[in-house]
């Protein structure tokens, strides 16, 4: 008799992903394609991956008041390097989960004072935290600020080992901060081509968004989908959370925010260009690139991505 584990949600599939490629005689390999399909637009110098010779996988550790973790990677070779993975999904009650979004509630949430600020699950405070917590690590005293009143490791044994293991990969060149999203590659290269990602600086001292990275979740899986062989339960993973994880661009549930470029099908025809007006989950109001304005069925259109 068989045993299966499907888990749930981004975190889910996270753990499936990094089990699958810890049971392998090759792990490595697939660990290093893993870390390849990531981008750091802003970094004057990319991370290198290549010269890694082995790998250490934290899940789920906390930080207690820099905040928990999805998933840790330190990796050895010519130098100590750490990724820091954050994931976020959809949920399958959004239509849709965008990074502006994302990055105007940071923006809200610093400008507020309170408490009520340390147990934000916004993306960019949980990166934040991260980066402070580098800061901690390398003997620098971290002040309160306008994400948190206080900074502190405290003394839970656990905490402090997992501080322990992060130590010797804190140099500030080898700390990378890792987002899994489930937005798309058109508007998270848009959104980092901005720049104006360093417009934090002044309220959050440790804000470094040269360190920042993104992964979407659908070229993740895209991934996992050359190896079905190899990465088949975070497949079946994927395919349990269907809903749940991101919104796949060319299916009727997908909306598309107001001024994006899209194609519209027309039966018999090659498409028509334009722009969404109003978005809706199953019809959509566009204007055509010749002026003329229609609503029409969300399943007939596709994002443009020029050539």
């Amino acid at each position: 008799m068989s045993i299966s584990i499907r888990g749930y949600s981004e975190r889910g599939i996270l753990n499936s992903l990094l089990f699958e490629i810890r049971r392998q005689v090759d792990g490595l390999k697939y660990l290093l394609e893993f870390l390849n399909l990531t981008r750091f637009p802003n970094c004057p110098s990319p991370p290198d991956w290549q010269d890694i010779e082995s790998a250490q996988i934290i899940l789920e550790q906390s930080f207690s008041d820099f905040g928990d973790l999805d998933a840790l990677i330190l990796l050895q070779g010519k130098r100590k390097q750490a990724v820091f993975i954050e994931a976020k999904v959809k949920t399958a009650q959004r239509n849709q989960w965008l990074i502006e979004d994302e990055w105007s509630r940071f923006a809200q949430h610093i400008s507020r004072t309170g408490d009520d600020q340390r147990r934000s699950s916004n993306l960019f405070v949980q990166l934040y935290r991260k980066q402070m917590l580098i800061r901690q690590i390398q003997g620098e005293v971290c002040h309160p600020d306008a994400v948190s009143s206080r900074w502190r490791i405290g003394a839970n044994p656990v905490v402090l080992r997992a501080v322990d293991e992060l130590r010797p990969y804190c140099d500030s060149d080898s700390a990378w901060f890792l987002c899994i999203v489930p937005d798309s590659d058109q508007n998270m290269n848009s959104f980092f081509a901005q720049p104006l990602r360093d417009d934090s600086k002044s309220s959050l001292p440790a804000w470094n968004c040269g360190t920042l990275g993104y992964l979407t979740w659908s070229r993740l899986e895209a991934w996992a989908q050359l190896y079905p062989g190899v990465l088949c339960d975070s497949l079946a993973c994927f395919e349990f959370n269907r809903e749940q994880i991101y919104a796949d661009q060319n299916t009727p549930s997908q909306s598309y925010r107001a001024g994006v470029r899209i194609r519209y099908s027309v039966e018999g025809g090659t498409g028509l260009l334009g722009t969404v007006v109003r978005s809706g989950r199953h019809n959509t109001r566009v204007e055509l690139d010749d002026g003329e304005r229609r609503l029409v069925p969300t399943s007939q259109l596709t994002l443009f991505d020029p050539p």
